[in-house]
C-alpha cells in the first residue's frame, strides 16, 4: 500500500509542481491514476477493494484516504484556477472533483473484471 500512495501522490506533486494550466494539470493526473492502473493489474485489485475481501478495515481505510487525499488535491487545482488563470468552472470544484475522481474509480475497477 506504501508503494500505491508513494507512488501516485509523488507523482501528483511533481506534476503541480512543473505544471501551471489547470486543465493540464487534471488530465495529467487523470492520465496517472489510469495508467498506473493498466501497468498494475495486481495493485489495482487492492486499490479497488477486489483484492481486499477478507482483508483487515484498516487497509481499507488507507485506500480510502488515498483517494480522499487525490479529490482534495483534484479540488485545490479546480480552485486555484481562478487565481491562475482568471477564469472558475461554472460548477462546484467539489462536485467536479468528486465526479473526476468517481471517472477514475469506476475505469480502476472496469480494468480488474477484464
Amino acid at each position: 500500500m506504501s508503494f500505491i500512495e508513494d507512488s501516485l501522490i509523488t507523482r501528483i506533486n511533481l506534476i503541480l509542481k512543473d505544471e501551471k494550466e489547470t486543465m493540464t494539470r487534471l488530465r495529467l493526473i487523470v492520465q496517472l491514476i489510469l495508467g498506473f492502473g493498466e501497468r498494475n493489474p495486481g495493485l489495482t485489485r487492492i486499490l479497488t477493494g477486489h483484492a481486499l475481501m477478507f482483508e483487515q478495515d484498516r487497509l481499507q481505510g488507507r485506500i480510502n484516504q488515498l483517494f480522499e487525499r487525490i479529490e482534495v488535491q483534484l479540488r485545490q487545482v479546480m480552485r486555484e484556477r481562478k487565481m491562475r488563470e482568471g477564469e472558475a468552472f461554472q460548477a462546484d470544484e467539489a462536485l467536479l472533483a468528486s465526479q473526476l475522481l468517481a471517472f477514475c474509480e469506476g475505469l480502476l475497477s472496469r480494468y480488474v473484471s477484464f
